[in-house]
């Protein structure tokens, strides 16, 4: 059996090693602990319906996000982020998986419009932990503890799916608290343009 590998959100850099957690710097942070100049309060919408880059959400609340080729939009909605132990880990094969904290993200998409066929949340959705990237789980096979479910070829708009990310952090450091979407077009981390869902 392949062993799991846990890896930055970029697919590329994953193939480069079996463990790679990496620091990928941070976004301005006001003095109410929440990013600097990202609207408040709930969802703001633009004028075709998309959730506002740069909105900050709670936990449990919906974005209307698209792709990054623009050819489909989705509601994405962060429904939960656990805190497991190492024993979660066990039988993926992850080194020093006795040091290791797994945080899994529950997380429920509908189809808008278009064509959402393909979306992998692994290229979108990252977790991070007092502004800092957390790698995530790419499990060896099944993983009934958080399931990963992308959109079937067929998925049409109304098509719901549930699913579950798992992402690691070392022991004893900062829990995951965020967890952000970024399409690397008009969402990204690094423009603090991210749709982010926080943790209470």
């Amino acid at each position: 059996m392949k062993p799991a590998r846990v890896a930055s959100r970029r697919p590329a850099a994953a193939l480069a090693s079996v463990l790679i957690l990496l620091s990928l710097g941070g976004c301005g942070r006001s003095d109410d602990g929440g990013p600097e100049g990202r609207p408040t309060g709930g969802p703001t919408t633009t004028a075709d319906g998309l959730t506002a880059p740069g909105t900050s959400l709670r936990v449990g609340d919906s974005a209307t996000v698209p792709r990054t080729d623009g050819t489909g939009t989705i509601r994405l909605t962060v429904t939960s982020i656990v805190e497991g132990t190492s024993r979660d880990l066990e039988g993926e094969r992850v080194a020093d998986a006795d040091e290791k904290t797994p945080f899994f993200v529950n997380y429920e998409m509908t189809v808008v419009s278009g064509n959402a066929y393909g979306m992998d949340m692994r290229h979108y959705l990252s977790a991070w932990a007092d502004d800092e990237a957390v790698g995530f789980l790419i499990p060896s096979g099944p993983y009934p503890t958080c399931q990963e479910v992308n959109f079937p070829l067929n998925a049409t708009a109304g098509t719901a799916i549930s699913s579950c990310r798992t992402y690691v952090t070392d022991k004893g450091a900062p829990p995951v608290d965020s967890v952000r979407f970024d399409n690397e077009d008009g969402y990204q981390s690094y423009e603090d343009t991210a749709v982010e869902w926080r943790r209470e």
